[in-house]
This record gives structure tokens, C-alpha cells and sequence, in this order.
């Protein structure tokens, strides 16, 4: 019997181990998700729904689905001012920063997105420039025989409809409302200029040429309101009374008496609407030109409404879960709620169709008639993201528990890991279950690589927590499905980041870890699983900066530092434990951007009371910008602190020999990049964070034009960062090392010796030929395989350098002493490898940021790219050491492991009877 439990007990290991090194699969579905931005601009097709957006994103997208058909993304500032669609082509008025602000025109098929013509040489084609107008000037267009004229607030540019060539710009002199076009027949545009100094409204004729031959003057009051209608006609506000005049007739009154303190706006080619507080008033003309006949509906907003608009013949009021439409004739009623979407921002209505746009950037679609609700909704707030996290998936049989006892030397006490055991043996007959299930299934199957595997086993499941301006979001990272959102509003003030927080509780206690979001003087605190807001806390002042505690087994301890010098501790019960293991104070550090500035705070303890005083401030010079700031990791494992370095022996030697240093990995190393304007100097300062001692100071001339491509990581004792050298005319990415000579375990990295110094500093400098717009680096469990650094390329790719690329240590050629040490030759150039194309052949567009964390293998981690589009997927920087590979004999093992159990069983049964023999002769 007791042979048996051996047995029994050796074939579950072995499929343990089997079922946990055999998971190639996991990971290797990558996702991408694309995004449009805020919208802007909203066409409604028959099949298609073309929107225009801040983010400079032309695209058509399904009307039953919402998903994406077509996109065009434009150059990174650009913004797209104005819009229009015939049908079949989409004409679109571009302006921003790379094309000098002047308005390009381009023309787009609206099937496909394919590009008909776009203007070129924008610059010299102009015959007068219109300046660069502001960010939100927005930009109305109208189609005639040959031209696409647009109108913004002061200006007239029109172009070839064929070539999109400029034709001419025509200065108003005043504030135009309107702009129309008599038919495609021919090449006259009317506009509608409003001059407040002289009181008057002009109606001017223009034709092909931009030549005005015809204008008209209209007085009007003083405080009066105007819009410009289709057919060349200002609908005139003026105290309680609606105007209509027209270049070609008399003033015409609108039979309807509007209370005081009303608005006026245009919500369609000939509608406008009358706003006085509760009621609305929509105002419908012909569409002749000849003709001032209107009609007037009246609309009652119900009292605590959030919003109303209109559009067309279609009027929308928003309630709390709410959406009534109401036209002419018939009212409909659509669940919306404004808790997960603020209030409704822009409405556009084609018949049975209603697009909607609300505060969280949201777009959603509305069908109109029988039973009314919402065909689709795309979160749109996802394409702005400020930060991301990527949080541990909540498993069973992990515990989230810490003693206040606990030391830096042992992360879990002994009841701790014993419960963990306890939890591990429970669910191990189940495990084993799952595995003989899967094993049956795989043997089944005609191919093993078709076996399926839980994703969750080895931690590469993770909870994407996206923080945007308004809105917060939890991604899974096996599907790309949002798990939840919520809706923090535009008016909560500044945000300061996401944090993760472990609640300090009793030993035997599993609880989940909880996601904490500073906004001004407050903080949300979520839980990541279900997006359930658990408490929201407020605090005596604004938040200056949240730091977590350096050590990891009191990571769930979240330190406030506020603008007045004061702090506070979460949750309260962490202040005894503050002034235990910090005697003689908590040292953090951030950027001052305000004051231009590093400074490193302290924080004490007098009581129950805190305090932090700033130990140690780095003043950049007042010509001087930061532009890009990284710090190390407090939790982040070094496997090898000694590195060996070639040293030249003094002359006339030429030979070499090998010093051993140790590298500068406590947490508090800081680098922060500075640009300079005026001179064009870019500096690299390095910075101990606990004493604010100055490790290395660099300055490179002429690397300063292009902030943009300025960014930097740190990794254990390495700082990486990019530039653009106007030297070159080359991207650079430089790499500094620093040792010192006395050596640190991970137990000590929390730790910090006052006295310690950098002894060895090397730096290198190496071209790269490809636009880097941002930097990461890799993230294992234990530190053991090699971190590496991931570039994410202007051009949308995301690939990743190997680290003995950039070693300082490459000497200018081959040498004994180099080939000991694996190092590489130095060589001016590194090239862009196609198999460390992390993304393959798809581009993420405006890549901003990398994200990288472990996972419970060693050699895997997950990469998040984030930008207009998210993309995530699983790299191995020291390759796959701890995986099976796809081909291997998974059931030769299983036959094997049986055959054993077989054989052992056999045998033990032939010793039994052998024995029994024995004894009987």
C-alpha cells in the first residue's frame, strides 16, 4: 500500500509539472484593438456612419455594429475642422501644427476611405495666408459646380473639388454665421458676416474667382444674436423678437413672442432653435431661398433635465437613465444612463437614425420608431489615455494577507505560506482532475498543439485598468472585452494616476487588492474584479503626489503628500507601522513641473501626526524644460549584482584585464531629461533619490529641437533614453551604466547607504534609424531573465532591442577579454531586427506609452501598447528557457509516466509474492 501512494503521489507531480511547463499557447493570442478619438464631425449613411474626430481619425464605421470599416489617421496634431459628405466623396478641412496651421483640403471616397486627392503644397499654392486659427475653430463646407468652399469665423477657402487644389481665401472683415452654395451648377457662395462694431449684417456674393459682386447690408440691435441659414439668410435674435432677412427681400418677423434671457442655435440647413430655460421653440424654413415662411413647434423640457438638443426636425431632452426624442409627431423614449456617460454632448438625426455623443466622449447610435433603444455605444475615451496598469488576476489560491510583524527577509510568515499550502492542496485534486480531462481531449484531437489550457494557471491573465480624462476602464487581457467603466467626469479636476492598494488585514484574511485613483482632493478606491467603488475618501488638501511604500511586503500602504507640507497615511492604521520601520522618516521624490524642479521629500512621524519637510531639491536652469522623468522600481528583483568590466592596463601595456563592480540598484535612482529652447541643448541628469546627490550630468548640443522624441527608462542600474540629434540628422538612443564597488542583495535594496557613491560611470551613444516615440522595459518575476528594452516606433511598430546591443562596455573592436565576457563589438548603428517586431505587421497609431509586468513564468512577460489603439502582447526577453516547445511528445510522456506506475506496481506485487515465497521455504 504504501508503494502505491508513492506511485499515486509521483504520477500527479509529474502531470503537475507536465501540465505547467506545457502551456506554448499561452499568450500567444494577441489582440489589438483600434480607436477613432473624440468625435467631432458625424455623417449619418445608409451603411455607414463616417465621423471625423479631435484625434485627426477619418472613419467610416458599420451602422448595425459600430465596429470600424474604414480609418484614416492623420499626422499626430493635426485636427480635422470641418466635414461634409455628398453621398459618395467626404470632404474634409484639416489644420494643425505640421502643415503651419493653414487649412488643407482632402477629398475621401466614403465607400472605402481611400483618398481621392488631398492638398499638396499647401504653402506656396496659398495666394494670402488666413493665419492659424484656434484649436476649436470650426470650419462649415458647401460643394458648387467646381468648388469646395469653407468658412470659419473670419475666413473663405476654396478649393478644386477634383485636384483639391487652393483656389482663393477670402477675408470677411467680420464674424461669419453662415455660408451656402446656389446648387452644383455653378460656382457662386453666398456668406453671412456679422459686424458687432457696426451693427449690421453684410450678405456678400462671392464667385469662382473669390471676388465679392454683390453685398448687402442689414442693420441690426445692439446685443443681438444672428445665425446663418441655407439660401443666404440670417435668422436674427434681437430682445423677444425672431427676424428673418435675406439678401434679396425685406426683413420678415417670425409671428412668435421668446421670453427673456434666450439663445439661438442652428441645428440644421434650416431649422434653428429658440432656447428659454425650460421650453424650446424649433423654427423650421423652407429650404428657398425666396421664401421667409416658417413654422414654430414648441418643446417643454421636463424640470431637472440634464441636457438638451436638437438636430434637424428632432428634438432630445436627457433625464437621469434617460433619452426622450420627440418630433413633429411622434416621442420615444432610450434607456441611457447619465451616471455611466455624463450628459448627452451632440445630437445628429437622419430619419429613423440618431447619433449621440455624450460627456465621456462616448458615441452611441438611437433608431428611432416602434421600440426605440440604443444599436450600439463605442467608448471613445479609451483612444485619450492618460495612464495604465496591468493588475494581477484575483486567483483562489493566492492571499493577499501581511502581518504588521512582518521583516523585509521573509514576504510572508510562516502562517502565511501555510495557509497558502493548505489552499494549494485543496484545490490540487481538482488541478489533477483538469489535467486527466484535458490529456483525454488533447489525445483526441489531430493535432497536440490544439490542447486548451486556462491562461490563468501561470498569471498571464491580467485586468488592463486604462485611466482617460473622464473615464476609467478594466480590460481583460485574454479577450479585449471592457470588464467595466466608470464615469469620473470632467470636473473632478486634475488627475494624478492609478495605484494599486492592499488593505492591511488580519493574517488569515484573503482579500483582493484594491485600485486607488487620486483626483484633486479626493480617492476612488475600485475594486479591479467588478468595478464596484468601494469608498471615496476626501483629504484636507490638494494631492501633490502618491507614493506606495519601497517595501514590498508593505506595499498596501499608500502615503499622501499634500501642497501644504502635510500627509496622510492609507489606511490610517499604517502610521504606528510608518514610525516602526521609519524611524528616521520616509524618503519619496517627484517633479515639480510648476517650480521647474526635483525635489525629494521626507516624511515623519510626531504622535498620530505626519509631516513632510523637502531634504534635497534639483533646480533646472529657467531656459530649461523637463520633458521626460523615470525612476526604478521599488519592488524590482536584480538576479546578479556583480558585473565585470574590461580594464586597460597602464602603458605601455595594451593589454586588458577584468574588475568586478557591483551595480547601483537601490531604489532610489532617478533620471530626468531636460531640453533647452533657445539653445537647442538637451541634458540628462541622474539623480540619487534619497540624498539628491547628482550620479551623472550630461549635456548633448543641438538634441533639444525635438522634444517629442525625448524619453526615458530606467532599468536596475541602467538609464536608457532617446533623442534626435540635429547633428546627424539621426534618432540616438544613449545608455548609462553606474557601479560601485560594495555589493547589495535584494534584502537591502530598500536600504540605503548615505555614503554610498557611483565609482564607475559609462555611458554610449548609438544611431538608430527609425523615429522613437516611446521606451519600456521588460518586467519578469524574479529578475532572472534578461530585462530588455522595448522601443515603440513613431511609425506604429513596437520592437525590442536586445541589451547587449546597448552595453557601454563594447569595446571599438574585438578582444580576448570582450569574447570572455560575451560583449558585443561596438559597432555606430543599431538595426531594427524583423524577428524582435513585437507587433508583426500591425501599427498602432499615436503609440504613446509601454506597459510591461510579469507573469508567473520567468521567461514570459506582458506587453501593453497604448495609444489611439491598445495592443497587447506576451514576449520572452531571454527566450521561452521554462516552456516545452510546440512539437514536444506530450503523450510519449504520459505513456512513460505509466508505464512506470505500471512497472512500479508490477514489481511491487512480484516483491510481495517473491517475499511470501521466502518466508514459506
Amino acid at each position: 500500500m504504501p508503494n502505491v501512494a508513492v506511485a499515486a503521489v509521483i504520477v500527479l507531480t509529474v502531470a503537475s509539472a507536465v501540465q505547467g511547463i506545457y502551456e506554448h499557447e499561452v499568450g500567444e493570442n494577441d489582440w489589438y484593438r483600434p480607436g477613432i478619438g473624440r468625435v467631432r464631425h458625424v455623417h449619418l449613411g445608409d451603411d455607414l456612419v463616417i465621423v471625423a474626430t479631435h484625434s485627426g481619425v477619418l472613419a467610416g464605421l458599420d451602422v448595425h455594429t459600430g465596429d470600424i470599416r474604414w480609418r484614416q489617421v492623420l499626422a499626430d496634431g493635426n485636427d480635422i475642422s470641418g466635414m461634409y459628405c455628398d453621398g459618395t466623396l467626404v470632404y474634409t478641412v484639416v489644420t494643425g501644427p505640421s502643415i503651419d496651421g493653414q487649412p488643407v483640403m482632402g477629398i475621401w471616397n466614403a465607400a472605402n476611405g481611400v483618398v481621392h486627392n488631398i492638398t499638396g503644397a499647401f504653402r506656396t499654392g496659398l495666394p494670402a495666408r488666413i493665419g492659424q486659427p484656434p484649436k476649436s475653430d470650426h470650419f462649415e463646407i458647401v460643394v458648387t459646380s467646381s468648388l469646395v468652399a469653407a468658412a470659419n469665423s473670419t475666413h473663405v477657402v476654396a478649393f478644386n473639388s477634383r485636384t483639391a487644389l487652393p483656389v482663393y481665401v477670402y477675408a470677411s472683415g467680420g464674424n461669419i454665421r453662415g455660408i451656402s452654395g446656389r446648387g452644383r451648377s455653378v460656382d457662386l457662395v453666398d456668406i453671412v458676416v456679422e459686424d458687432t462694431q457696426r451693427r449690421a449684417v453684410f450678405f456678400d456674393a462671392l464667385d469662382s474667382s473669390g471676388t465679392r459682386i454683390k453685398r448687402k447690408e442689414h442693420p441690426i440691435a445692439y446685443q443681438s444674436s444672428v445665425v446663418g441659414i441655407s439660401g443666404s439668410r440670417a435668422v436674427i435674435l434681437s430682445g423677444a423678437k425672431l427676424t428673418v432677412a435675406t439678401m434679396g427681400l425685406d426683413t420678415v418677423t417670425v409671428p412668435k413672442e421668446f421670453g427673456t434671457g434666450t439663445r439661438i442655435v442652428r441645428i440644421g440647413n434650416s431649422e434653428v432653435a429658440v432656447t428659454s430655460h425650460n421650453d424650446v421653440y424649433i423654427i423650421s424654413f423652407p429650404e428657398r431661398p425666396d421664401s421667409t415662411e416658417s413654422t414654430v413647434r414648441h418643446v417643454s423640457m421636463p424640470a431637472g433635465s440634464l441636457a438638451q438638443l436638437a438636430s434637424g426636425t428632432v428634438h432630445a431632452y436627457q433625464a437621469k437613465d434617460t433619452i426622450t426624442l420627440s418630433s413633429s409627431t411622434t416621442k420615444f423614449s432610450v434607456d441611457f444612463r447619465s451616471s455611466d456617460h455624463g450628459a448627452i454632448d451632440t445630437l445628429v438625426c437622419k430619419r429613423f437614425l440618431c447619433a449621440v455623443t455624450s460627456k465621456d466622449f462616448a458615441l452611441s447610435l438611437i433608431r428611432l420608431g416602434g421600440k426605440s433603444s440604443v444599436l450600439w455605444t463605442r467608448e471613445n475615451a479609451l483612444s485619450v489615455p492618460l495612464q495604465a496598469e496591468l493588475i494581477d488576476y484575483p486567483l483562489e489560491a493566492r492571499t493577499y494577507a501581511y502581518s504588521d510583524g512582518a521583516h523585509d527577509e521573509f514576504p510572508r510568515l510562516f502562517p502565511d505560506r501555510l495557509l497558502l499550502q493548505l489552499e494549494t492542496a485543496k484545490s490540487f485534486a481538482s488541478h489533477s482532475l483538469d489535467f486527466l480531462q484535458g490529456v483525454y481531449q488533447a489525445l483526441l484531437l489531430p493535432t497536440r498543439t490544439a490542447l486548451q489550457l486556462d491562461k490563468k494557471a501561470f498569471n498571464m491573465r491580467k485586468i488592463i485598468v486604462v485611466l482617460s480624462d473622464v473615464k476609467v476602464y478594466a480590460i481583460c487581457s485574454e479577450t479585449s472585452s471592457t470588464l467595466w467603466s466608470i464615469y469620473i467626469g470632467e470636473e473632478l479636476g486634475k488627475r494624478h494616476g492609478i495605484f494599486l492598494v492592499k488593505p492591511i488585514t488580519s493574517v488569515a484574511a484573503i482579500e483582493p487588492p484594491e485600485l486607488a485613483i487620486a483626483i484633486g482632493r479626493s480617492t476612488i478606491h475600485v475594486d479591479p474584479r467588478s468595478g464596484t467603488v468601494s469608498a471615496r475618501r476626501s483629504w484636507a488638501g490638494d494631492v501633490a503626489h502618491v507614493a506606495m511604500f519601497p517595501r514590498a511586503v508593505h506595499r498596501s500602504l499608500l502615503v499622501l503628500s499634500y501642497l501644504d507640507g502635510t500627509a496622510d497615511v492609507y489606511p490610517s492604521e499604517a502610521k504606528p507601522i510608518l514610525a516602526n520601520m521609519f524611524p528616521y522618516g520616509l524618503q519619496f521624490n517627484f517633479a515639480n513641473v510648476s517650480s521647474n524642479s526635483i525635489q525629494g521629500f521626507v516624511i515623519s512621524t510626531a504622535g498620530d501626526r505626519l509631516s513632510s519637510s523637502v531634504r534635497w531639491s534639483y533646480v533646472f536652469p529657467k531656459e530649461s524644460l523637463l520633458v521626460d522623468m523615470a525612476s526604478s522600481l521599488p519592488d524590482e528583483p536584480v538576479a546578479d549584482p556583480a558585473v565585470e568590466i574590461p580594464v586597460n592596463l597602464p602603458a605601455p601595456s595594451d593589454q586588458q584585464q577584468k574588475r568586478v563592480v557591483f551595480k547601483y540598484i537601490h531604489r532610489g535612482i532617478l533620471a530626468a531629461v531636460t531640453v533647452s529652447p533657445s539653445t537647442g541643448i538637451l541634458a540628462v541628469v541622474i539623480i540619487d533619490g534619497v540624498t539628491g546627490a547628482t550620479l551623472y550630468h550630461n549635456e548633448h548640443a543641438g538634441c533639444g529641437l525635438r522634444p517629442s522624441a525625448v524619453r526615458v527608462a530606467v532599468l536596475e542600474h541602467s538609464v536608457v533614453y532617446t533623442f534626435f540629434s540635429a547633428k546627424e540628422m539621426q534618432y540616438q538612443i544613449a545608455v548609462v551604466d553606474i557601479y560601485h564597488n560594495g555589493i547589495r542583495t535584494n534584502s537591502q535594496l530598500s536600504l540605503h547607504n548615505l555614503n554610498s557613491v557611483a565609482d564607475v560611470v559609462l555611458s554610449q551613444s548609438y544611431l538608430y534609424p527609425a523615429a522613437i516615440c516611446s521606451i519600456g522595459v521588460t518586467r519578469t518575476r524574479y529578475g532572472v531573465a534578461g530585462k530588455q528594452i522595448i522601443v515603440g516606433l513613431c511609425s506604429g511598430q513596437v520592437t525590442m532591442i536586445d541589451r547587449s546591443f546597448l552595453d557601454p562596455r563594447r569595446p571599438p573592436g574585438p578582444s580576448p577579454i570582450a569574447t570572455a565576457l560575451h560583449i558585443r563589438p561596438y559597432s555606430p548603428m543599431i538595426g531594427i531586427q524583423p524577428l524582435e517586431v513585437l507587433s508583426f505587421n500591425t501599427s498602432i497609431a499615436r503609440l504613446a506609452a509601454l506597459y510591461s509586468a510579469p507573469t508567473d513564468l520567468e521567461s514570459a512577460s506582458i506587453v501593453l501598447a497604448v495609444g489611439l489603439d491598445l495592443f497587447l502582447t506576451k514576449v520572452h526577453p531571454s527566450r521561452p528557457f521554462d516552456l516545452l516547445n510546440a512539437d514536444f511528445n506530450l503523450p510519449f510522456l504520459i505513456a512513460t509516466v505509466t508505464g512506470v506506475f505500471i512497472a512500479i506496481m508490477i514489481s511491487s506485487r512480484a516483491a510481495k509474492a517473491s517475499q511470501l515465497r521466502a518466508k514459506w521455504a
